[in-house]
């Protein structure tokens, strides 16, 4: 008996539990789920049982996601994902086999070593004291902009930090 998916279109990568292991009534009420991003991996690894899934499996799956895992959102054309959202699929997937791990339904965890992508890093900018005055003063438009970059600029605050969203 394989659980639905709900509304979050969450599958469940499912163990079928062993003749002996669980009593009758705990097998049709409770089941073993594990919660992973279900609109994104393949159904043929959601199908696979856990002991099968290697990490070659997976680092297959990364590479596939990061060619064509996305769909676009009104034609679902396939598109491609980037490497921060395969990591953080696979960071899911791994906490689903931790998960396996502990309950006994996994002997050990595929996705530590399987290679997600590596996001690429950004440098952050500064502006010098003179580029920073520059902006200031050529702050045009809404008439508290020059003092919230001057705010901005003297504490080194984010955007929503010095405009106090999310302040309770």
């Amino acid at each position: 008996m394989r659980p639905k998916s709900n509304h979050c279109n969450t599958i469940c990568i499912w163990q079928e539990p062993e003749e002996g292991t669980l009593s009758a009534r705990a097998i049709s009420t409770q089941g073993v789920p594990i919660y992973v991003h279900g609109p994104y991996l393949s159904p043929d690894l959601c199908a696979m049982p856990l002991p099968h899934i290697t990490p070659l499996c997976l680092s297959n799956e990364w590479d596939r996601l990061l060619e064509s895992g996305g769909r676009h959102r009104k034609t679902k054309e396939a598109r491609p994902l980037s490497a921060k959202m395969v990591r953080n699929i696979a960071g899911v997937v791994s906490s689903a086999f931790v998960r396996a791990v502990r309950w006994g339904l996994a002997t050990f965890n595929p996705v530590t070593d399987s290679e997600p992508p590596v996001p690429v890093k950004h440098q952050g900018v500064a502006l010098t004291p003179a580029q920073q005055s520059l902006l200031i003063e050529a702050a045009s438009g809404c008439w508290c902009l020059s003092a919230f970059l001057e705010l901005s600029a003297a504490t080194g605050a984010r955007r929503g930090e010095v405009s106090g969203v999310g302040v309770v």
